[in-house]
């Protein structure tokens, strides 16, 4: 089926497969030009009550809807990204300040990380089968499963967290299965705290990461690499996403005897990247996503210094 929408228009808040707007919004702004971009609900804990509330219901069929069903169920939902993955991939550029070849290759990636999903089998574990018993493992459903899902890759972990749940049959699905949630800073401690969530699934910063439930992504170089090769994959690490990733680069170990050759072909290598307005053509790396980033990646600069 196919049907017109607009992904740059304002957004709600999706609680038991119905629109629930919110008195309080509040916005972006696109990184490269620093417009507004679209309204996004900011909930209250009564909508968490009233999403948890809807995904427990719709838990109950759910949970029992054969695995085939499921499946088809969340190929049909993989249909309908893929019908508007151009737009997308414009929401990227344009919220998120990806390259043009970064956001298309997110959006591809999220598309083929769900249809691949799908074609997962749901297998049990025989663990004993003998004349006196049969002992099987099988993974049933869980319950109500919360995916946080932070700015630097928002379509693929997204697809990457809900795929999988959507499957195994924890919530062109029924209305509850599925809630769309949107707040400030006080969202994800409701999240993490209330009794209805039975497991969560997490991706974000150190600081929000410790309050949820620490390595720092360190590089070892030693002396018989390819000093050229491994400088183009070391900077390709450190500055994918603009440095916007958790597992990019951090820290650098080299060995003395190639610091200076492996320091001069990683400086070569950085030079070549092309910084600025991600929507254009041969653009390798786009601006800092927000101004708490962009404070954060100063400091970096401050600790250089002393």
């Amino acid at each position: 089926m196919t049907v017109d929408f607009d992904l740059r228009s304002n957004y709600v808040q999706i609680i038991n497969g119905k629109s629930s707007p919110t008195a309080l919004t509040r916005h972006g702004l696109n990184p490269a030009t620093l417009e507004a971009l679209p309204e996004v609900p900011v909930e209250t804990p009564k909508d968490l009550d009233d999403a948890a509330d809807a995904a427990k219901a719709a838990f109950k069929i759910w949970s029992v809807t054969p695995y085939e069903d499921r499946k088809k169920a969340v190929l049909a939902y993989v249909d309908a990204i893929d019908q508007y993955s151009d737009q997308f991939r414009d929401l990227l550029i344009t919220e998120q300040g990806k390259p043009i070849s970064q956001a298309t290759l997110e959006t591809a990636n999220s598309i083929n990380w769900i249809r691949g999903m799908a074609g997962l089998p749901l297998l049990e574990d025989i663990i004993e089968d003998d004349n006196s018993r049969t002992v099987v493992t099988r993974h049933v459903p869980l319950s109500v499963v919360v995916a946080i899902v932070p700015w630097n890759f928002p379509l693929l972990l997204a697809t990457g967290k809900i795929a999988p749940a959507l499957l195994t049959g924890n919530k062109f699905f029924p209305p509850g299965v599925v809630q769309s949630l949107s707040g400030d800073d006080d969202l994800g401690p409701w999240l993490t705290s209330h009794p209805a969530i039975d497991k969560i699934s997490f991706t974000g910063s150190t600081a929000t990461r410790k309050r949820v439930f620490g390595g720092n992504d360190p590089a070892i170089v030693f002396p018989d690499v390819d000093i050229e090769k491994v400088a183009e994959k070391v900077a390709f690490f450190a500055f994918l996403n603009s440095g916007q990733v958790c597992l990019n680069l951090k820290r650098i170990y080299v060995h003395s005897s190639i610091f200076d050759a492996f320091k001069d072909a990683l400086v070569r290598q950085v030079k070549s990247y092309i910084v600025g307005d991600r929507s254009k053509t041969g653009v390798t790396h786009g601006p800092l996503q927000n101004d708490m980033q962009y404070s954060r990646v100063k400091t970096f600069f401050d600790d250089i210094e002393k």
